[in-house]
C-alpha cells in the first residue's frame, strides 16, 4: 500500500505540468483548427466539436470567444487572409514608384501561392454562400472589406482618373485567382503544364489585366 502511494506520488511529481496559454494563443489555435477542419470537411460537415479536439481546447472556449460556428468560420476564412495582406504591406512598406510593376507582380504571385495553399477553405466558402442555409451565409461580404483595404492603397497613391477604377480592379484580379483555382483540376490536365509555368501564366494574365491602366503617376509630395 506503502509502495503504491509512493509511485502515485511520484508520477504525480513527475508529471509535466501544461504551460498556460494566453487568450491570443487560445484564439489562434481555435482559428487555425478551424481553418483546417472547414477546408477539408466544408462548413456544414464540421463540428465545433471537431475543432476543439484539433485545437486542443475545450470546446466551450469556441463559444465564449466566437459566439458561434458561423462567426467561427468568417473569422478562419477572413483573418488569414488580413494577416497574409498586412505582412505583404509590412514587407514591401517602401513600395517603390520606380518598379511599380515588379511590386504589383510580387503582390499577385504571393496571392496566387495564398490562395491555392487555402482552396480548400475557399471552396467551402463558395458552395455554403451558394447552396448552405442562413446559417453560414453572408461570408463572402467579409471580402468586401479586404477589397476595400487593396483599392485604398492604389488609390492614395494616383492622381489621375483610371480607365478602370482600383476598386474595380482589385476584386476582379481576385475573382480570376479564385477562379482559376477552384477550377484548375477540370480545367488544366497535368501534362498541359507544370505547377510553376501555370503560376507564372496566370501572374501574366492578371498583369495584363492590370494594364489597362494608362501608366500611372503617384501624388506629388506635400512641401
Amino acid at each position: 500500500m506503502v509502495e503504491r502511494e509512493e509511485a502515485n506520488r511520484e508520477a504525480t511529481i513527475a508529471k509535466p505540468r501544461r504551460k498556460r496559454r494566453s487568450t491570443q494563443e487560445i484564439v489562434d489555435r481555435i482559428v487555425d483548427a478551424a481553418s483546417s477542419e472547414f477546408g477539408e470537411n466544408g462548413y456544414a460537415q464540421t463540428t465545433t466539436a471537431a475543432i476543439a479536439r484539433r485545437a486542443d481546447v475545450a470546446e466551450a472556449l469556441i463559444f465564449n470567444h466566437f459566439g458561434n460556428k458561423a462567426n467561427l468560420f468568417r473569422k478562419a476564412v477572413f483573418k488569414p487572409l488580413d494577416d497574409h495582406f498586412s505582412n505583404f504591406i509590412a514587407t514591401h512598406a517602401h513600395f517603390d514608384d520606380s518598379d511599380r510593376a515588379g511590386e504589383s507582380r510580387a503582390f499577385v504571385s504571393d496571392l496566387v501561392t495564398f490562395v491555392r495553399q487555402r482552396s480548400g477553405i475557399f471552396k467551402s466558402l463558395v458552395v455554403n454562400e451558394a447552396f448552405a442555409s442562413d446559417e453560414g451565409s453572408g461570408a463572402l461580404r467579409g471580402l468586401q472589406d479586404y477589397f476595400d483595404k487593396m483599392s485604398a492603397i492604389e488609390e492614395a497613391r494616383m492622381v489621375e482618373p483610371q480607365k478602370v477604377p482600383p476598386r474595380l480592379i482589385s476584386r476582379l484580379s481576385f475573382a480570376a485567382i479564385l477562379g482559376y483555382i477552384l477550377c484548375e483540376e477540370w480545367l488544366i490536365p497535368d501534362a498541359m503544364a507544370s505547377d510553376e509555368e501555370v503560376h507564372e501564366a496566370m501572374c501574366d494574365f492578371i498583369m495584363e489585366g492590370l494594364s489597362i491602366n494608362p501608366e500611372r503617376h503617384p501624388r506629388p509630395a506635400r512641401g
